[in-house]
């Protein structure tokens, strides 16, 4: 009796753990097979929801994480090489916080995890938001996350060729608009039933979402995590490389003889970024304004784009010039290339060279053997 009732806690532990933790239900048409109820982390089943979403290139910073892939595979959207992007069917998102399931008359042919050590409330409106900006970033990039919250509280239309998010925390407001949506036969749905804050849980040991990208105004990404665990954010520019003094300092301080570390940008947002990334170009050119991008914000650092523009050296030693140029984002690699005539030259002479060889090996194998050779090897003479 006592070993049957040691056994017995654990798994009502861990029944009760389920109970508490999110869920997740997903409806797919047509659905393949069923497959049993598994329990995934939170960066995990973040990284299914943004697959679903067609917005995965925004999250692979944690999809080498141990049963990422599976998952996937398991709850993931499913596509076939040969559809086209229009005949995917559309895929809409709902989130619902502190109802239950049971308050719900959903259908049964639903794929469903749990999501263990889930977020707080706030993080998985957050999640909702991030992940409607990043599937419409032209509508929605630029707007607050309290508006976007807003929109997807209000039930708005849904729109052809882009993910359906909502959000509600009443199942009576909800019942009818996930009816009609069944009804309709055109999406995939996902709901994911997020309970209440829990009130043992402190902001300083609730697990987050994880780390991802999120677009801006310009299009490159930043990443996005909780505030317990981001660093603060340094322009790479000023990081990366060795200072300078000053950017007014002479050619021959400034050009060191020591390789400038890593791989360097293209552009540079200022001048005096610039002329400190490439140690004023290595002394042998000088940092300017390359073009300037009109659709970009004012204030947005790919507005500008500053680069090393390079110059020969001359050297003049014994009565003699001598040219060098210089290329690379900081003029520190050296045109070793020649002028066409020498290649030329050197070409003609090399086949020349080449032509002649064959010509005399191929002379000397049509030569005719002397008679000389063959005298002493004829048979013995028959004598009478």
């Amino acid at each position: 009796m006592k070993l049957s009732t040691s056994a017995l806690l654990p798994a009502l532990c861990w029944t009760v753990r389920l109970a508490s933790a999110g869920q997740v239900y997903v409806y797919d048409a047509p659905m393949d097979e069923m497959r049993p109820a598994q329990a995934l982390s939170p960066e995990v089943a973040r990284l299914v929801l943004a697959q679903r979403a067609g917005v995965e290139d925004y999250h692979g910073a944690d999809l080498n994480g141990r049963g990422a892939v599976k998952a996937i595979n398991d709850f993931g959207r499913r596509t076939s090489l040969l559809d086209q992007p229009t005949e995917r069917r559309q895929q809409a998102f709902i989130l619902l916080e502190g109802v239950e399931a049971s308050e719900l008359n959903l259908p049964n042919h639903s794929q469903t995890f749990t999501i263990t050590s889930e977020p707080d409330v706030r993080a998985s409106r957050g999640l909702w938001v991030d992940l409607a900006k990043q599937a419409s970033p032209a509508t929605l990039g630029k707007k607050d996350d309290d508006s976007v919250y807003e929109t997807m509280a209000q039930f708005r239309e849904i729109r052809e060729g882009e993910p359906h998010f909502s959000v509600s925390n009443s199942a009576d407001k909800m019942q009818d608009w996930i009816s009609d949506l069944f009804a309709a036969r055109t999406h995939d749905i996902v709901i994911y039933f997020a309970p209440s804050e829990s009130k043992d849980r402190s902001a300083g040991t609730m697990q987050q979402w994880g780390t991802y990208e999120m677009p801006d105004t310009q299009s490159p990404l930043h990443k996005r995590s909780s505030p317990q665990q981001e660093a603060p954010l340094e322009e790479e520019t000023h990081t990366s490389y060795l200072p300078v003094q000053s950017s007014t300092a002479p050619i021959s301080s400034l050009a060191q003889s020591s390789p400038l570390p890593g791989i360097l940008p293209a552009c540079f947002p200022s001048q005096s970024a610039c002329e400190t990334a490439t140690r004023n170009c290595t002394g042998h050119g000088q940092c300017q304004k390359s073009y300037t991008d009109k659709s970009a914000a004012d204030t947005s650092k790919a507005r500008n784009c500053y680069s090393c523009s390079c110059s020969a050296s001359v050297l003049k030693e014994n009565g003699k010039t001598k040219t060098t140029y210089w290329g690379g984002p900081a003029c520190q690699k050296k045109d070793v290339s020649v002028e066409f005539w020498m290649i030329a030259l050197f070409t003609v002479f090399l086949i020349f060279l080449i032509g002649f060889a064959i010509g005399q090996v191929w002379e000397m194998g049509s030569e005719e053997l002397p008679s000389v050779i063959g005298a002493g090897v004829s048979g013995p003479v028959k004598r009478s």
